[in-house]
Parts: C-alpha cells; sequence; structure tokens
C-alpha cells in the first residue's frame, strides 16, 4: 500500500462526514472464481455530508443504497438492501497498486436466501469489465463454439435459413427493436439433434453457469416423474399424508400430487411467504398453513412458489435423499451433468444435508440446458439411456389444467392452442421458463430445441420477449 494515496486523517475524525475524494463514481469488477455471476457495479456517491454505496442490480427498480462509514482511511462498512427486501452487508478496503486504486469487497448475506458471501475486486473505469455491460452485436456471433457434449453440428440450411440470414435473425434475438432493453446472455439451437447455433454474450461462457430461475421448476418435475416411476410416489398421493400435521391442505377434497404439479392446489402462498420461505428452518408447514382460496383442488391455475418446495419436500420423505442429492443420482448423472450450483437454504435435508431452493434456485451451464431438451425431446431417454417413463414426460408436457384457463402441464408451460407461439409446426411444443428470460423450448413436430439464458428481470410478458423474437424470425423460415 501507498499510504500517500490516502487522505490524512486524525482517528477523532473517522465519521460518514468525511469526503472519500479519491473514492467518489464509480467501480465495477467481479471475483476470481465466478467473474460472469459475481460481476458487480457500485457508485460510491457523497451528499449533505454523508458518504453512500449504491449497488446496481439488474434485478431490481430501484437503487439499492446504504450509508457508508469509515473505520479508517481506506476501510469502510455499509449496508444495503438486496433486491428480496433484505440486507447485505458490504465490507469495502481501498488497496493501492502501481496500476491503480483496487477496491476489495465483501459481500455477506447476499443472494436468494441471503447465504452467500462474495469477494468482488472492483476499479474506476476498467475497459476489461466493458464486456459484461455489453453485448459486442456488430461482430456477430461467429463461428459455433467447441462443444464436447454436442459435437455434431449441421449448417443453418437445415433451418431453412442461410447464414447471413440466421446471423440477423440471432442479432435480433439479442437486442430485439421493441425491447432494447432484453439482455440475452447465451442461447443454443438443435435440430433433428445437431447444433446449429451456439453464443455468448456479456461475458458469459460455455463453462460458467447461469440461474435457471424457475426453469428449476421443470427439473423437480422431472424428479418426481423418476420417483413416480420408482413406485415411491403416485399422481393420486394425498400431499398431506407425508405431514403429520393439521393444515388446510388435510381438509376435503384432499390436495393431490397432481395437484401440486399442475398449479391447481387451490392453496393461496403469497409472495410475502415466499420471502419467509427463503430463510425458514421448517418450511412444510409454512407451506401447508397457506389458506385455500382459489376453489377445489384442479379447479383453478394459480402460479405458486411453494408447490415445487413441498413436491420436494414430498420425495425427500419417500426417497430417504436430500433433493439434490436425488437430483444427482437419478438425473444429473445420467446425463453428464456436474457443472451445476443450486442455491442452500436454511433447511435441512432428510439426509442431513442443506434443503436446496426448488423453486428457483438451480444453476446450470447452457449446454447442460441443452441436455434436458434433449430428455424431453427424446420423450424421457437420452442418448439410449431410458431415465424417465415416456408416459409421464407426455403428461408432464401436455396442459394438465382445465379448459379455458392457462395451459400448464406438470411444472412445464404448454403451448396448447398456439398459446405462445402460433404454426403448424409448433403444435405440441412446450417450455420450462425461468423468470428474467430462460427458456427451454421443445418442439417435437419439429424436432426442434431452443434454450437461451438472460438477465431481463424487469420483463413480465407471458410470452418471454426472447420467444417471440425467435418465433418472428428463425420459427418464422423453418416451414
Amino acid at each position: 500500500l501507498d499510504p500517500h494515496s490516502f487522505p490524512t486523517r486524525r482517528s477523532s475524525d473517522l465519521s460518514t462526514t468525511y469526503t472519500p475524494t479519491p473514492y467518489l463514481g464509480r467501480w465495477s469488477g467481479t471475483s476470481t472464481t465466478q467473474p460472469f455471476n459475481d460481476f458487480t457495479i457500485i457508485d460510491i456517491l457523497y451528499r449533505d455530508g454523508n458518504s453512500y454505496l449504491c449497488r446496481h442490480d439488474r434485478r431490481s427498480p430501484n437503487p439499492l443504497e446504504g450509508q457508508i462509514s469509515f473505520t479508517s482511511d481506506n476501510v469502510f462498512t455499509t449496508a444495503v438492501p438486496t433486491w428480496l427486501g433484505g440486507s447485505a452487508a458490504i465490507n469495502g478496503t481501498f488497496q493501492s497498486y502501481s496500476s491503480g486504486l483496487v477496491l476489495v469487497a465483501k459481500i455477506e448475506g447476499d443472494g436468494l436466501t441471503g447465504l452467500e458471501t462474495i469477494e468482488v475486486r472492483l476499479k474506476q473505469g476498467a475497459p476489461e469489465h466493458e464486456k459484461y455491460l455489453v453485448p459486442h452485436l456488430e461482430k456477430g456471433p461467429g463461428s459455433i463454439p467447441e462443444n464436447a457434449d454436442f459435437t455434431s453440428t449441421a449448417t443453418p440450411e437445415v433451418l431453412n435459413m442461410t447464414a447471413e440470414q440466421l446471423d440477423a435473425a440471432i442479432q435480433a434475438i439479442i437486442r430485439p427493436p421493441s425491447h432494447p432493453d432484453n439482455r440475452v446472455e447465451g442461447l443454443l439451437i438443435l435440430k433433428d439433434g445437431y447444433r446449429v447455433h451456439e453464443s455468448y454474450y456479456y461475458g458469459l461462457t460455455a463453462s460458467e453457469t447461469h440461474s435457471c430461475a424457475s426453469v428449476t421448476k421443470s427439473i423437480i418435475s422431472l424428479l418426481a416423474g423418476i420417483a413416480i416411476d420408482q413406485g415411491l410416489l403416485s399422481l393420486d398421493d394425498t400431499v398431506a399424508a407425508a405431514f403429520p400435521i393439521t393444515s388446510a391442505w388435510t381438509d376435503s377434497p384432499p390436495i393431490l400430487l397432481r395437484h401440486a404439479l399442475s398449479m391447481s392446489s387451490g392453496t393461496a402462498f403469497s409472495q410475502r411467504d415466499t420471502g419467509k420461505m427463503l430463510t425458514s428452518t421448517s418450511v412444510g408447514p409454512l407451506i401447508l398453513n397457506a389458506p385455500r382460496a382459489y376453489g377445489a383442488p384442479g379447479d383453478k391455475y394459480h402460479y405458486d412458489n411453494s408447490l415445487p418446495t413441498i413436491v420436494s419436500l414430498l420425495i425427500e420423505r419417500r426417497s430417504g435423499l436430500g433433493i439434490e442429492a436425488f437430483a444427482r443420482k437419478y438425473l444429473f448423472d445420467p446425463l453428464g451433468i456436474s457443472n451445476y450450483r443450486w442455491t442452500r437454504m436454511l433447511e435441512a435435508s432428510v439426509d442431513g444435508a442443506p434443503f436446496v431452493l426448488p423453486s428457483g434456485g438451480l444453476n446450470l451451464i447452457l449446454t447442460d440446458l441443452a441436455k434436458v431438451g434433449e430428455l424431453l425431446l427424446g420423450r424421457g431417454e437420452y442418448r439410449g439411456n431410458r431415465i424417465i417413463s415416456e408416459g409421464y414426460i407426455e403428461a408432464a408436457t401436455k396442459s394438465q389444467t382445465r379448459e379455458g384457463d392457462y395451459p400448464y402441464g406438470y411444472f412445464f408451460h404448454s403451448n396448447e392452442g398456439g398459446r405462445h407461439v402460433s404454426g403448424e409446426g409448433s403444435e405440441g411444443a412446450y417450455m420450462a421458463l425461468g423468470s428474467g428470460g430462460q427458456v427451454i423450448w421443445v418442439a417435437p413436430k419439429q424436432k426442434l430445441i431452443f434454450v437461451v439464458v438472460g438477465s431481463s428481470w424487469m420483463s413480465f410478458e407471458q410470452t418471454p420477449v426472447v420467444l417471440s423474437s425467435f418465433a418472428d424470425t428463425v420459427l418464422k423460415m423453418l416451414k
């Protein structure tokens, strides 16, 4: 450290009234372990005699700001809100090197469940961090990258497109003119099992995991199917029977597993309760105490973040394995998926491992999401290996809700009636969908899989903008 790089103060002067002139402005950077996931932007501000830190988060429409307290000339601490309403502690140290100042920030209490701690190294105006902010569309996606899992490739002609047409379509998908703030970070197209396109943007790489958000729910559906195939569960099981407490779930008529999987339990689990669930040490009773507010089970579709959790708890109790261990043994290992992260919760699994967030805590690489798509297109079979029964895949991916209601399967979104994409080729299509623009689109008629990940967190369209853009470009050409 160079002591001359910092303003001098007496110990009695250490307070937020100090003007941190060398530190004001925008700082950006990332960690050494998870560069894409941990990329951070903060502003250090000074106003009305106080110093503030403002953390940028694409998932929050409002600034996440906290007042800074300096504990020495180059060390500070603060607490800032998280996008979910919690609070993260940030401890920062400014370090001076020949190349300039570096802010080492340790962020504690972060993430969906407030259990993550990351350490990032931030710089002012660092050009190397630009790649996380702009897609560099003018360069085009270039050639298809190496991919050890999908080595067979096909030219754009299989999509009835020239290379130039596909390139223009990809750029329109990445930056749709009607939604310029939409942010696509990776996409992959498979046709007849061949990889036609794969590209990454905003600093994401092929080896880095990306948040799946509610695509995680579809993974839980597949695990439920495996448990059913093993005889551990039945679609007609009464869910509450596995939990020895009196609750609204024990009322008549009973809520069956099929009702939980199709988001038609009739119970009302609020967003506020979802926040409680993330940090609860007794998740089951919290979910089971939700009142019935949407009619009898099976009457009405109502999207509910608690239902994948109660299904996961049921799988755990019947199998004796934690849901992560069950997924690893019966789904991930057979698919060759090893590079993943799963947000842990305060709840403990039946095998003593941390319970992981079933409603949206899984992080996978783009290629492994494509493997899930191939498993679905193969009706439960992946490269000659039967993983899930064909009967369950067929039931899970077609609408299980009442006619006229939103078409929803077992934690899968159905395209029944052309609800999301019209056209003969998209009849019978379905998708796993996650907030922020995470999509696995499967069209059996076209033998087509479209996988995309992104950070369009302020987009709440029922049909993701990226899927609409795909339909308006690639699917429009594919007959």
